[in-house]
């Protein structure tokens, strides 16, 4: 149920940092300065001392409850039911602003009786006022389509004006109207919202803003530059393997010669992605990286220094603002590197998709069969590969809240 909050929008909020991100121990603690100034992310119950003395006692196992199918629900009348399956998120413009969450029966868009909504969101008092609500339920709906939902429900007390002017705003119809199933002696509107396709999320150099535009510029301009790289053959055969212990150790092997090689902040930041990261989950035997580079005009030297390291540079290979670049030996190990911006939207991205991955198994599961489809059905080439998994990368990136492709 949406909360209540003021229906005056203000413009000079309505900016390109807010966003809905995953729950992080980077950002618990404003998560719990919000449970301490005695807001809930619960709008049926106040959780607020339960989830502050739950944070205190162990903040890694609250993250991981938080997340959780084996964890119940409590319900305002005591009754522990099951959760559904379901995904939540926490509202952020460069600071806390409230959660969401999204919950779902897989195969029906009905709800069980003590599910009022497909949708919840509650938004921090000091954050309203800002449009907050309507951008989250506008978020939220492309993700619920992903998820088989051709529309799902929304409710709000029938005294909210302030809510329901959000879920109308958002397509919302009245569907009913009726005594709250949960909270006796209150009044539930209940609306049926449409799901938009998510947007597309093609390599079009236009959609880059800030730092990934910036960078975009740089590499391409050094790409024309290197006029050998419009010959490079970039398709390869591709096999899909089950998971290795090993990937984590050859990445951080090759993490520490790139770092011992490379000049002192040439490479900020080096981290492992794509599906080698993930523990259990099948994929290229290719262990993929992404190096962050917080001077994009610093872009030749680093790939001189990677070349003489070993690898093969393919410039931005179709996706606009990354570097790519692949070390392949006839005994292996072999690696892909992304160069990235690393404050830059490409570089968030790619750690969302893989953090989501890391920690839904399941999500995981359902991806690596995808990708043994697709080589089964004869997508055995890099191309072919990419293009017969791309539908299964767009609905994990929407889910993440993703804004472009990730580099997996």
């Amino acid at each position: 149920m949406p909360e209540r909050h003021s229906t005056t929008l203000d413009a000079q909020f309505m900016t390109d940092a807010f966003e809905l991100v995953r729950p992080s121990r980077e950002r618990l603690p404003q998560y719990a300065a919000a449970l301490e100034r005695g807001w809930s992310p619960n709008n049926l119950r106040d959780v607020s001392d339960e989830q502050l003395s739950a944070i205190r006692k162990d903040p890694e196992a609250f993250l991981r409850d938080l997340v959780s199918l084996d964890v119940p629900v409590i319900l305002p009348d005591g009754r522990r039911v099951p959760r559904l399956p379901f995904h939540v998120f926490w509202l952020w413009d460069g600071e806390f602003c409230g959660a969401a969450s999204l919950r779902f029966q897989r195969g029906t868009e009905d709800l069980p009786p003590h599910v009022t909504g497909h949708i919840g969101y509650a938004v921090v008092p000091w954050k309203r006022g800002r449009g907050y609500a309507s951008r989250t339920l506008a978020l939220l709906l492309p993700m619920a389509r992903v998820e088989g939902l051709g529309r799902v429900t929304v409710t709000c007390d029938d005294d909210n004006a302030a809510s329901e002017h959000v879920i109308l705003k958002n397509g919302g119809k009245l569907v009913s109207r009726g005594a709250h199933p949960l909270v006796p002696g209150k009044t539930m509107l209940a609306f049926c919202i449409d799901t938009p396709l998510p947007p597309s999320r093609d390599k079009d150099p236009a959609a880059l803003i800030g730092i990934d535009a910036i960078a975009h510029s740089i590499f391409s301009a050094e790409a024309q530059r290197r006029g050998q790289l419009r010959s490079m053959i970039i398709d390869e055969p591709v096999t899909v393997v089950a998971a290795d212990g090993e990937w984590p150790r050859r990445f951080e092997a090759e993490m520490r010669r790139l770092h011992h090689s490379l000049p002192a902040g040439l490479a900020a930041e080096i981290e492992h992605i794509g599906s080698t990261a993930v523990s259990g989950l099948d994929g290229k035997p290719i262990i993929d990286m992404m190096i962050g580079i917080t001077a994009p005009q610093r872009i030749a030297e680093l790939v001189d220094r990677l070349e003489q390291l070993g690898y093969e540079s393919l410039g931005e290979a179709g996706v606009p603002g990354r570097w790519a670049l692949r070390r392949r030996r006839p005994a292996g190990p072999n690696y892909n590197v992304s160069v990235i911006a690393r404050s830059g939207r490409r570089w968030t991205d790619n750690i969302a998709f893989r953090d989501f991955l890391r920690l839904h198994p399941d999500e995981a599961r359902r991806y690596a069969e995808v990708k043994r489809r697709a080589v089964a059905a004869g997508a055995n080439t890099l191309f072919a590969y990419s293009d017969a998994k791309r539908s299964a990368l767009e609905r994990i990136a929407t889910l993440t809240g993703g804004r472009s492709q990730p580099s997996s």
